[in-house]
C-alpha cells in the first residue's frame, strides 16, 4: 500500500485468492486463509493464525477483522470483491494503520471492487 504503516499487505479475493501483495508479503496457508475469512461472519473474540503467527481478534464485523499480538498486529477489511489485509509489527501506530486500510477499501469499492 505504500504507505508505511505496515510490515506485509496482501489483497485477497472474497474467495481466497491472491489479488496483489507486497514485497515483502507473507504465506498464508489455506486453513488460515479459509479461517480468517470466516471470522467475517463471526463477532467471537478468538485466536486466529497467521503465517503462523498467533493473533488475538480485538473487533470482528461483517466488514472489518481487527486483531493483536505482542508487538505488532493486522487489520483486514473487506469490499464486495475483495480483502485488504495488513500486519504491521511494532513501531508502527495502529491508528494510521486502520486509517489507510480502511481508506483503501473506500477508494475500491468506490470502483466496483
Amino acid at each position: 500500500m505504500g504507505s508505511g504503516h505496515f510490515d506485509s499487505v496482501v489483497i485477497f479475493g472474497v474467495e481466497g485468492d491472491v489479488f496483489a501483495k507486497s514485497p515483502s508479503s507473507f504465506a498464508v496457508a489455506q486453513d488460515e486463509n479459509h479461517a480468517f475469512r470466516d471470522q467475517f461472519n463471526s463477532t467471537a473474540k478468538k485466536e486466529l493464525l497467521i503465517a503462523g503467527e498467533k493473533y488475538l481478534v480485538q473487533l470482528s464485523t461483517p466488514k472489518a477483522i481487527y486483531g493483536n499480538k505482542s508487538g505488532g498486529g493486522f487489520l483486514a477489511v473487506k469490499t464486495n470483491q475483495l480483502i485488504i489485509f495488513g500486519v504491521f509489527g511494532e513501531g508502527k501506530m495502529p491508528a494510521a494503520a486502520r486509517n489507510a486500510v480502511e481508506r483503501m477499501a473506500e477508494y475500491l469499492e468506490s470502483n466496483a471492487y
